[in-house]
């Protein structure tokens, strides 16, 4: 019989092994070292779960929203381009009105001067450089101050103005306007916007609105002589 702890052979009759000191028959007792704890997830582990997570779900979100905003940014800046050239062919496509086309027929130069109870005069001096004899002219007068500031309480009667004087064509005349009522005034801008002809032909339009009048007629300043 053998030791069941040191291996070394005993009598039948032994109680103990007289090298280790077992009891005959006893088993060994066998310490048994618990296994080693799993360890500790460290900081570095964390770190990199945080930038695995940053990389997969929130850096594809953020490039996502980029591209939709980048996508509806350019989609508002097309549609914009798109008015824009809408405008600018209307704009284009609006003809001017033919009736102020071509040349209105006359040079005319003008200025003012005060009678003798110091109310402005206005003096208006026509060539007819057309073929055709002048039946009539209308202008359109916006007074100025001495500040050149328009005057608003110009009387309607005389911003609106008119000649029936014949003048021949190749021939020259002066008209003379006034006085008018008001002695603040030191220039006034005409602008002609009928020129009718012996013919029955007009250039320009009798009944033109005063915007109409401003955008497209012949324009004439009138200031005091020095």
């Amino acid at each position: 019989m053998y030791c069941s702890k040191c291996g070394k052979e005993m009598s039948g009759q032994q109680k103990f092994c007289n090298h280790c000191g077992l009891p005959a028959g006893a088993v060994p007792v066998v310490n048994v070292v618990p296994s080693e704890m799993p360890k500790k997830k460290t900081k570095w582990g964390c770190i990199i779960g945080i930038g695995l997570f940053f990389v997969f779900f929130v850096m594809p979100a953020i490039v996502s929203t980029s591209q939709v905003a980048q996508k509806n940014g350019n989609d508002s800046y097309n549609k914009s381009e798109e008015q824009k050239v809408q405008v600018e062919s209307t704009r284009v496509a609006v003809p001017d009105n033919p009736k102020f086309s071509g040349d209105c027929g006359i040079q005319a130069s003008a200025h003012m001067s005060s009678d003798i109870i110091n109310h402005p005069c206005l003096s208006v001096s026509l060539r007819n450089t057309s073929m055709k004899d002048i039946a009539a002219i209308k202008f359109h007068a916006i007074p100025y101050d001495v500040y050149g500031e328009e005057i608003d309480n110009f009387i309607f009667s005389q911003k609106s103005l008119y000649t029936d004087d014949m003048i021949p064509a190749g021939k020259s005349k002066t008209i003379t306007f006034g006085p008018f009522i008001l002695q603040n005034i030191k220039k006034v801008k005409l602008y002609v916007y009928s020129v009718y002809y012996e013919d029955g032909t007009e250039w320009g339009d009798k009944d033109a609105s005063e915007s109409e009048i401003i955008k497209r007629g012949k324009t004439i300043e009138a200031t005091f002589e020095k």
